[in-house]
């Protein structure tokens, strides 16, 4: 297949890069959580960013707040990357949800202990129009 001249695929994001370095430590968490008879299930939802940020405001004061799942919701099943795009697919292996590269804005982590051991357990992805949050329940 010829490409045509001027046309370069773009490497991607520091920020893609990280990300998808995130989402496979979380992969790695809930092996580890099996492995220890712990539920090793992901949870992810995505929520406008404007909705978001009206809920924040309201439970600002409960310290779980960022924590907690709004919008759609479902089991993260996995993850593929596709020219400049991710796309989470949930336990019945249909796409969730996509980001494309330049979509993300920011991500927020935060770590749990398990088994003496400081490992990822929060995930948190802003775009510049919506939230995403990838967590364990039982963490």
């Amino acid at each position: 297949m010829k490409r045509s001249k001027g046309v370069h695929s773009m490497p991607p994001s520091i920020r893609f890069i990280n990300l998808t370095r995130d989402l496979n430590e979380l992969i790695q968490v809930s092996h580890l959580l099996f492995s220890h008879g712990k539920s090793p299930v992901i949870h992810m939802s995505v929520i406008p960013l404007n909705d978001y940020r009206q809920w924040e405001t309201q439970v600002r004061s409960r310290s779980d707040s960022m924590h907690t799942h709004q919008g759609r919701s479902a089991e993260f099943h996995s993850y593929c990357m596709d020219a400049g795009r991710i796309f989470f697919f949930d336990c019945n292996e249909s796409i969730f949800h996509k980001l494309n590269d330049e979509d993300i804005f920011f991500r927020r982590k935060q770590p749990v202990i398990f088994a003496d051991k400081e490992v990822l357990g929060f995930l948190e992805i802003f775009t510049r129009s919506e939230r995403m949050l990838l967590n364990f329940p039982c963490c």
